[in-house]
């Protein structure tokens, strides 16, 4: 493959899809649409999404959502990641997804760029390759992390994958982990509420603030009439629609509980 460098944005298209990928931005997919029809939350303008950069497209993370005063310990050593969750002293969703990506290979339908951790973006030397690929059968990522470093590596990820709002959505969740004040879990497992339920079943979210974090009970979720599969690696799901009035609603795979670098929950320990 030849290196091409970075490139603002990818544009692909194949039958009835179209998507626009920022590999500027950590090869975010910014865009997709289907006969026309958006799928993603796309910004408005920069400032819209300078604002909150996780709340449009497919944000990557890692590590995922929250980790407990940014402090884990791996293998006896201590680790401080910043504090950028100010409100709640966390450190939330890493830097990926701000991160630029170098574009090694291109088509009008597929796209692949790697990014290049040397420790100081997380302290643990890795790279990650995304590859997104547009068919007539619809869109796929795969994503391909790497421990470049000389000793075991902790690995959690995830993405913020954010929908526009549909009159029906459906998620495979399986059992609600109980919360603190500062939106961690406290490692208790709850059964689902009613309205829970209906997130099993299909139910509209416009209109009802939901935010959770979940065990996963299968790899599928429905937005509307697009079927939105992950792999199996991924075992919590983590939803949230901003309140139920901004017209979206994330569905968001995670390989790794919240805070897993705590608590080790899903954790995988990457050899080099």
């Amino acid at each position: 493959m030849k290196k091409r460098g970075a490139s603002s944005v990818v544009e692909l298209a194949a039958g009835p899809w179209a998507a626009q990928v920022l590999p500027a931005q950590g090869m975010n997919t910014i865009a997709l649409s289907f006969y026309g029809r958006p799928i993603l939350r796309t910004p408005l303008s920069r400032r819209e999404w300078r604002e909150n950069p996780c709340a449009f497209g497919t944000p990557v993370l890692l590590p995922p959502n929250r980790t407990d005063r940014g402090r884990f310990v791996f293998d006896g050593a201590c680790y401080q990641l910043p504090l950028n969750d100010v409100e709640l002293d966390n450190h939330l969703h890493g830097v990926l997804h701000q991160r630029p990506f170098t574009v090694l290979d291109r088509s009008g339908r597929s796209v692949l760029g790697v990014y290049e951790n040397d420790g100081s973006d997380y302290p643990f030397p890795f790279s990650m390759e995304v590859r997104c690929i547009l068919e007539r059968a619809g869109y796929r990522q795969k994503f391909t992390v790497k421990n470049t470093g000389t000793r075991d590596m902790p690995l959690t990820f995830g993405l913020h994958t954010t929908f526009l709002e549909q009159a029906l959505f459906r998620v495979d969740i399986g059992k609600r982990w109980v919360l603190d004040d500062r939106l961690l879990p406290t490692g208790d497992l709850a059964q689902l509420q009613r309205e829970e339920l209906a997130y099993l079943r299909g139910t509209c979210s416009r209109g009802k603030a939901i935010q959770g974090f979940y065990t996963a009970a299968g790899h599928t979720a429905q937005v509307g009439d697009i079927l939105y599969e992950v792999s199996e690696n991924f075992d919590h799901w983590v939803l949230w629609n901003g309140g139920g009035n901004q017209g979206f609603c994330t569905i968001e795979p995670l390989q790794g509980g919240v805070n897993a670098l705590n608590s080790g929950r899903g954790l995988i320990r990457l050899k080099p």
